[in-house]
């Protein structure tokens, strides 16, 4: 006889199989909400505690209301009706804005977004107050893991009554060791000038660095006119139409808090640049004449509209070239 051949036993099926998965993935939620909640209490912490550190150096964030959330992937704190209060001797300025938002991403702590609404105003215990209405600010704030920080602006459609208008502003700031790099560039700038006047600039950017503590100092202008540290002006831009500005040098406060230092500049067109200096300047028709002639003085070409010539500010007094442009006042 032929044997019949061996049975198949069929395996036993397991259905909840599939729901290993899902139970991975609900472990890994879980985890994930222990983590934000643990950073978001120690987040809380850490601003509370930063807050209370810049109160005790005259420095004060005030809100009408205040919020924290973000859940799941970033921390949010808002801000309704902020006012920044900075207070050194005699002296308090206020910085109050509409609303300010500041967001960091949970998985990545050491960069966060701020986002101011204006209009913005500033009030001085020694002045009146000045206004500046803009779109949504954007500002980005970072820090290397050794421990140098950068900064950088975006905004637009920037209004400042009486100073200028801009369609559009930004700014950079990053600290290098022991140096501070900056840079800026605007775009659509009108620059006002007394008695109503203004003047229209296509585009205007520069670069520049310094010591870092400029900025981290308590008092950066007694700081800046006791030690005489300068801004080192790599570039400065100025371009409208066909018309080219540029400017390399330093500038620096002098013990009376007034602007002292040397620029070399050149230009392509010195009638477009005249153009935007004599609103600027109060320039009547024979000050133009008497530039032109005095710049030719200085080894230009008389029959060249490209002018080059230094800027030099000094005892209270800005001159370009020979000519005299204006009195300098002391910042406070």
């Amino acid at each position: 006889m032929s044997e019949s051949p061996p049975v198949k036993m069929s395996q036993t099926k397991h259905p909840w199989h599939i729901f290993y998965p899902l139970g991975g993935l609900l472990v890994l939620c879980l985890a994930w909400s222990v983590y934000w909640t643990i950073a978001f209490g120690a987040a809380r912490e850490f601003v509370g505690i930063k807050r209370q550190s810049l109160a005790a150096d005259g420095v004060a964030l005030t809100c009408a209301r205040e919020s924290w959330g973000g859940f799941p992937f970033r921390f949010e704190f808002t801000c309704e009706n902020p006012v920044l209060s900075y207070a050194q001797g005699n002296l308090t300025t206020h910085v109050q804005s509409t609303s300010v938002m500041a967001l960091v991403q949970s998985y990545d702590l050491r960069h966060a977004l701020v986002l101011v609404d204006g209009p913005t105003k500033l009030v001085t215990s020694a002045g009146s107050p000045s206004e500046i209405s803009h779109e949504r600010a954007l500002i980005s704030v970072g820090v290397n893991p050794d421990g140098q920080w950068e900064l950088g602006s975006d905004v637009t459609d920037v209004q400042a009554d009486g100073l200028f208008a801009s369609a559009s502003l930004r700014f950079f700031a990053r600290q290098n060791e022991g140096r501070l790099d900056l840079a800026g560039n605007a775009e659509g700038l009108i620059i006002e000038g007394p008695d109503g006047t203004a003047t229209a600039i296509n585009a205007a950017e520069f670069t520049a660095s310094t010591s870092a503590a400029m900025v981290t100092s308590n008092a950066p202008l007694a700081y800046a006119a006791t030690t005489g540290e300068s801004i080192v002006i790599n570039s400065f831009r100025i371009s409208h139409s066909a018309m080219k500005f540029d400017a390399q040098g330093n500038i620096r406060l002098d013990a009376d808090r007034k602007l002292a230092g040397k620029l070399t500049t050149s230009t392509n067109d010195i009638e477009g640049l005249l153009d935007i200096l004599a609103p600027i300047f109060r320039l009547k028709r024979k000050d133009r004449g008497a530039v032109n002639n005095l710049l030719n003085l200085v080894g230009n070409d008389p029959g060249s509209s490209a002018k080059k010539a230094d800027i030099i500010a000094k005892n209270g007094e800005i001159y370009w070239g020979p000519f005299k442009l204006t009195d300098i006042r002391a910042i406070d």
